[in-house]
């Protein structure tokens, strides 16, 4: 096919390229993806097939399985790992004496390819970043070690890869899902990276008449990228010579002395309850006057509930917000279709002669969520969430996930906000025609079952909600995600555990400006 110079490089084409690139004068650093070569703690069919096809393994006393709802709750997956071996890698070649760090940038292809745009996009400390055959606006990632709850609701590889601007970024297509890139998605590219001024920082190298590759051709396009990048001013094209193809034996890490680590379900289980008890750890407040510890808590604590509660601004949107005066004042939240997925129902305090309410305007007004048990405070205005439907409609057994045959959790949420914030999104859009001619003070009454919307709320209208008063202790609603089993489970929200449960987004409404209070 003329894809390959040497039986060498077509045997193994990851030592083609890291022999060349040695050739050229620059350090190379090679690491396994999980399942592969010496990285077989999590074998090649837990990272990339799911393991068996049937039911995921059981969680156990010494910990949980990848894919469970558990794992999924405190974002650990494949990828997280991979993503996280490469920074440690990053870690580790930054901090050898001949190292220039300034000058780092990372390649591989298909899911090779997604890891390197993935790394580029969250590690400053890469220079630039070649991912081959992956990028485009179509198929985002097949594989379980290319999808994460939560990464491309609302987005796509593309606008990720984007991210990377305006440091370098090569990019190759085949006749594959990338052959349309040179029409979609490149051009936006190239528009993107002209905002920097530098549009030659990206380019593209289709070559459409081979497959899904990492040949000989796509790899000279490669060498051609880091030659200019680094400035070796070596003459183009720079073309492989032959060498001499190293085996298992002598590429392996494990020996006698080094004999390789614990594998199996049952490492799998133990890493990740101890990641867990690390984060656990992390985001516990602080008694011994730490204030600079918190704020950071704080910050990562923001910026994670931000993520998983923003998809709920786009189910806003969507829908058709109609209110009705008579008989009683309502708020209807439609789908285009007509149907109806939520509502709110008014009561006034006082009547248009109570000489209190008419002198002030910006007296209380009430949310009430659910069947608070306590007394609602004193307002001209009290609005009841009466319905608060899923857009999306569910099944009986709980959320429906996409057709995939591995069910993993990440190719249903990795694109969709989950039940319960698709719900959310509901709220606001009611809570948004209630308040828009009013600029009283709010509050928020809720059971604890509808904490999370209370919360939510506030997270989402900041400065709207001056209090959110929740039935019972903040004690009853430490565990209030860990409840679900099940993927599918209706208050299933991928990261919920890893930002702290419920009192981890209390934690923030709070420093935000919204008072939490607990109507015990």
């Amino acid at each position: 096919m003329g894809a390959e110079r040497f039986e060498s490089a077509a045997t193994n084409m990851l030592q083609a390229a890291c022999v060349q690139l040695a050739r050229m004068g620059c350090i190379v650093f090679q690491y396994d993806m999980l399942g592969y070569a010496d990285s077989q703690q999590i074998s090649f069919q837990r990272a990339h097939r799911y393991g068996l096809m049937g039911p995921n393994e059981p969680t156990t006393q010494t910990g949980w399985p990848l894919y469970s709802a558990t794992a999924e709750s405190y974002n650990q997956s494949v990828m997280a790992i991979q993503t996280l071996n490469t920074i440690r890698a990053i870690d580790v070649i930054g901090s050898l004496d001949d190292v220039d760090a300034s000058r780092m940038v990372i390649t591989g292809a298909s899911g090779g390819g997604t890891q390197s745009f993935i790394a580029a996009a969250i590690e400053p400390r890469l220079t630039g970043a070649f991912p081959a055959v992956m990028v485009s606006t179509g198929m985002q990632g097949g594989c379980t070690c290319e999808n994460a709850c939560g990464l491309r609701v609302g987005t796509g590889n593309v606008e990720i890869a984007a991210t990377i601007a305006p440091r370098p970024l090569g990019l190759t297509a085949a006749n594959d899902w990338t052959k349309t890139m040179p029409e979609d998605g490149f051009p936006e590219l190239k528009q993107f990276y002209g905002l920097f001024g530098k549009p030659n920082q990206v380019e593209l190298n289709a070559f459409i008449h081979f497959p899904h590759n990492y040949n000989h051709v796509s790899r000279t396009a490669m060498y051609g990228w880091v030659n200019r990048t680094f400035g070796l001013r070596l003459e183009e094209p720079v073309l492989e010579r032959d060498f001499t193809l190293l085996g298992r034996d002598e590429l392996t890490v494990w020996d006698d002395e080094h004999p390789s680590p614990p594998s199996g379900i049952d490492f799998e289980r133990e890493l990740l309850a101890k990641w867990a008890g690390d984060i656990r750890a992390f985001i516990k407040p602080s008694t011994s006057g730490e204030e600079t510890q918190n704020k950071k808590v704080v910050q990562v604590l923001r910026e994670g509930w931000t993520t998983i509660l923003n998809p709920a601004l786009a189910i806003v949107s969507s829908l058709r917000v109609t209110s009705e005066k008579t008989p009683a004042a309502s708020i209807h939240a439609a789908l285009s279709t007509g149907e109806t997925v939520g509502r709110l129902s008014m009561t006034m305090a006082g009547i248009d002669n109570d000489e209190n309410a008419q002198r002030n305007e910006k007296s209380l007004v009430v949310l009430a969520l659910g069947q608070p048990t306590k007394p609602l405070p004193g307002g001209r205005k009290t609005w009841r969430l009466q319905t608060l439907d899923d857009v999306f409609k569910s099944t009986s057994d709980g959320q429906i996930l996409v057709d995939q045959p591995r069910p993993a959790a990440s190719y249903t949420y990795g694109y969709n906000a989950p039940q319960m914030v698709r719900r959310l999104g509901v709220l606001v859009a009611l809570f948004d025609e209630a308040v828009k001619t009013t600029d009283a003070k709010i509050t928020v009454s809720t059971d604890a079952e509808h904490a999370f919307f209370a919360t939510g709320l506030a997270m989402l209208r900041p400065g709207k909600i001056a209090a959110v008063s929740i039935d019972g202790t903040a004690q009853n609603l430490d565990g209030f995600f860990s409840v679900a089993n099940s993927i599918t489970d209706p208050d299933f929200v991928p990261h919920s555990l890893r930002y702290g449960d419920l009192p981890g987004l209390l934690r923030v409404a709070e420093e935000s400006g919204t008072q939490v209070k607990f109507a015990e």
